[in-house]
This record gives C-alpha cells, sequence and structure tokens, in this order.
C-alpha cells in the first residue's frame, strides 16, 4: 500500500520514470525489446524490477520483379513478385478499381498463380479488356500486410493493330 511503479524501455538513458497500469508504448523499432517495471515504496525503497523481454517483428515488404509492357495488345499479363525480407509471406493482389479501393484478395482469385523455383510467386491475369488497368500486390507475413502494396499500371491495346497488304496491282501497272 503506498507503492508507486517506476518503469523503463530497454537502455532508457533517462532511466526508470513515473508509469501506471496499464501503459502503452508504441512506435517501436523491430528487434528485441525489455520493458522494466519496479515499486517505490512510502519510506522511498526500491524493488527490484520484473521484465519482460518480447521482439518485435518486421512488416512484410513486398517487390515487383516483372510485369507486362506499359502498352500491350496481350489481354493477358504475368506477374511475377517476392517478399524480399520474409521469404515464406503470402500476397494479396487487386486489380483496377480494387487498387485504389484497397480491396485485396488472394492473389489466386484473380488468376493461375504459382510459386517458381526462386522462390518468387507469379499471377497470370486474362481475359483483360481493352484499356488501362491497376495491378496491386501486397506481402502478408504472420498476420500483417505490407503496408506500401506495389502498384503497377499498364494499357492493354493501346499499339496500333499490325497491319499486312493483301492485294495489290501488279508493279508496274
Amino acid at each position: 500500500v503506498g507503492a508507486t511503479f517506476e518503469c523503463k524501455l530497454d537502455n532508457d538513458p533517462l532511466g526508470f520514470t513515473g508509469c501506471e497500469s496499464p501503459r502503452e508504448v508504441s512506435n517501436l523499432t523491430p528487434g528485441v525489446h525489455t520493458y522494466y517495471v519496479r515499486a517505490r515504496n512510502s519510506a522511498n525503497g526500491v524493488g527490484a524490477p520484473d521484465t519482460y523481454t518480447w521482439t518485435v517483428d518486421s512488416l512484410p515488404e513486398t517487390e515487383l520483379l516483372s510485369a507486362p509492357p506499359l502498352v500491350t495488345n496481350d489481354d493477358s499479363a504475368t506477374f511475377t513478385y517476392r517478399s524480399p525480407n520474409k521469404p515464406v509471406a503470402t500476397f494479396q493482389c487487386a486489380i483496377d478499381d480494387g487498387v485504389s479501393d484497397e480491396q485485396y484478395v488472394p492473389c489466386s482469385a484473380l488468376g493461375t498463380t504459382t510459386t517458381n523455383p526462386d522462390g518468387s510467386t507469379s499471377t497470370t491475369i486474362t481475359d483483360l479488356v481493352f484499356g488501362s488497368h491497376d495491378f496491386g500486390v501486397r506481402a502478408v507475413y504472420n498476420g500483417h500486410v505490407d503496408p506500401n502494396p506495389v502498384e503497377y499500371t499498364w494499357d492493354v491495346g493501346g499499339l496500333a493493330p499490325p497491319v499486312t497488304i493483301t492485294s495489290k496491282p501488279d508493279n508496274p501497272t
């Protein structure tokens, strides 16, 4: 009775400071952290601190390795991607309005998805209509999503179709 609490996080240069329970700490960097709590009695005596140590994992990152040309007549598109810092991550994708609306789904819901021998993942989307398209992909690891999905915009049907002359007069005529 009459005790107050003092806390510190890791090797805080300010040392122990007064705190109350519950106490929330935020904006922690990835890595190992230790939280210390000790009691101070009314006679100013300090007890040994209790500690709790845990690891803050880094968020997954997403890298786009290949995509269709910026302008193409092909109505299918293959994207290859990976997570450079979480090799076992899964992925969510979005197409067109789903990108701006952040309506990401498992990539296999958009097309054929395969895992490549190098550990990257490829998704092929077919039956794309003429016009501009947006594609987004984000890594998911341990329930956390990449807060900065990779986005790519390209145009289907933007190239002029090839022309072949099939009938012509003799030369000279």
